[in-house]
């Protein structure tokens, strides 16, 4: 029997969320010799430690610098940048190259916490001459744009009645808009918070569940396996523990029907739900015990349930796990592992392998590297699909809030078969005691959209896009009048 992706996904979340919960808390893992312990015991030992050690570390700087701009007003003043990298260079690539790195786009603004305001303005640069600015606000709960060359005035939603203006703009589904944008706005420490009491509860009670449900005998030990890792070979020692389908469909049958009895870990569930503005079948202690239910007799009811299996493996090299892997029904092979260097860089490695003969990838590497000082966050993130496609985000955060020298570097860029993209932006913060003249919408200096009609959208609506084109096309032929000159140059 079908059940929906959605269902699956939060069942699947709510396992791993338990499962998550016993691994961090070390509910198997003990400090002394691994002598006489059972397979069982050290799976669990080392898998903790595995996931121990890919924890990213907290930033001070990013805590205080966040602190500061909740109270305190600031300015900024920002470049962004383009590079191309064509990949074969001839006369015609390489003057597109140089006409791309001739735009830039200067950003400068203020926000004010105390007012609950923000301004931004962008300025488009060609070969250092202004062709384009926008501006943007945020206050008195109206976000708007503006630019003199399209309107002459801020264009603004204001953050109440969304599901009205929705209707007024033909938007399907408008009732899944909400009225206003952060009534379901997320707080990530409230999102994961979990008291000792509750974390001590789950602990006890799903590790029993555990140990009752799979067998001693799936957990195996295998020595003297090779691995490679920063291509150094390593022989290690394997913990491995292998599920069939039948295992995992009773197994989640088992945590669920536990669940459903389990007072402390529903309220802490519908307490999440709530967060994540779920419906009331999640958020409802009755009724999210009725949805277990239904979620039971499904699974109980699909032949196809994980069919296939599972297995997780983790690796061992003199006492410290040096990598995990996890093999989900013989299509995908997850493999993680981690380092910490001398000069503090924290780096996570994730490789996603398709095992089957379908899909759109073969191979996914991601890198993490993070290092974490004082007065430095460095944070930067590859994502290699097959050697083919590779994504590149960096963020360099340097100088502290309470010093008011905050910096930062933003890199962000996409190379495929030979040919990049990338995007340079570089903020500077300036913590100030007030801001003058900062931008307050109201109706007087701003075309509240919630406030017209719909025949009155349409007419707006129109007439900007219709200026906005032509601005447009202006815009564009600059450039590109600018890129045909690189072109003709004489050759010196």
């Amino acid at each position: 029997m079908y059940y929906g992706k959605k269902k699956a996904i939060i069942i699947t979340i709510i396992v791993i969320l338990l499962l998550a919960i016993l691994v961090a808390g070390g509910i198997f893992l003990y400090f002394f010799t691994d002598l006489f312990k059972s397979n069982e015991t050290l799976f669990y030992q080392y898998m903790a430690k595995g996931f121990e050690s890919i924890t990213i570390p907290e930033s001070t700087q990013l805590q205080d610098m966040e602190n500061m701009q909740q109270n305190q007003p600031y300015e900024v003043n920002g470049e962004l940048t383009l590079q191309y990298t064509p990949a074969e260079e001839t006369q015609e690539t390489q003057a597109v190259a140089d006409a791309f790195e001739q735009v830039s786009v200067l950003v400068t603004g203020q926000n004010d916490p105390l007012q609950e305001a923000s301004y931004r303005k962008l300025d488009m640069q060609l070969a250092g001459n202004s062709i384009f600015e926008v501006e943007y606000a945020n206050s008195n709960q109206i976000a708007a744009l503006k630019s003199d060359e399209i309107v002459n005035a801020y264009v603004g939603i204001k953050n109440e009645n969304l599901k009205v203006l929705a209707q007024k703009l033909g938007i399907q589904n408008a009732e899944m808009i909400p009225d206003t944008i952060g009534e379901n706005t997320i707080n990530i420490e409230d999102l994961f918070s979990i008291t000792e009491e509750e974390k001590k509860h789950m602990q006890e009670t799903y590790a029993e569940v555990l140990q009752q449900n799979i067998s001693g005998n799936l957990y195996t030990k295998q020595q003297d396996m090779t691995i490679q890792k920063n291509g150094i070979d390593y022989i290690t020692t394997a913990y491995r523990l292998d599920l069939t389908g039948q295992d995992i469909k009773n197994l989640v049958v088992q945590i669920l029907q536990t669940l459903r009895e389990d007072s402390i870990t529903l309220n802490w569930l519908t307490t999440k739900a709530k967060l994540l503005g779920l419906g009331e079948e999640y958020t409802q202690v009755n009724q999210l015990t009725n949805t277990i239910q239904d979620w039971i007799e499904q699974i109980n009811s699909n032949e196809n349930f994980a069919q296939d299996g599972l297995s997780i493996v983790v690796y061992t090299y003199e006492g410290e796990t040096i990598q995990t892997e996890i093999i989900l029904e013989n299509a995908l092979k997850l493999t993680i592992d981690s380092q910490k260097e001398e000069n503090g860089n924290n780096i996570i490695h994730f490789q996603i392998e398709n095992l089957s003969t379908e899909g759109d990838f073969s191979k996914v590497q991601i890198t993490c590297l993070i290092n974490v000082t004082e007065a430095q966050t460095l944070m930067q993130y590859e994502m290699n699909i097959d050697d083919e496609t590779i994504y590149t985000l960096s963020n360099t955060i340097t100088g502290t809030a309470s010093q008011n020298n905050v910096n930062a570097t933003t890199e962000i860029s996409i190379s495929q078969s030979g040919e990049s993209w990338t995007i340079y932006y570089q903020e500077q913060k300036n913590f100030v005691e007030e801001i003058e003249n900062m931008i307050l919408l109201d109706n007087t200096n701003c075309a509240i959209l919630n406030d017209y009609s719909t025949e009155q959208l349409q007419q707006l609506l129109n007439a900007i896009t219709q200026r906005t084109m032509v601005v447009w096309m202006e815009k564009m032929q600059a450039i590109l009048i600018n890129t045909a000159n690189e072109i003709i140059q004489p050759q010196v």
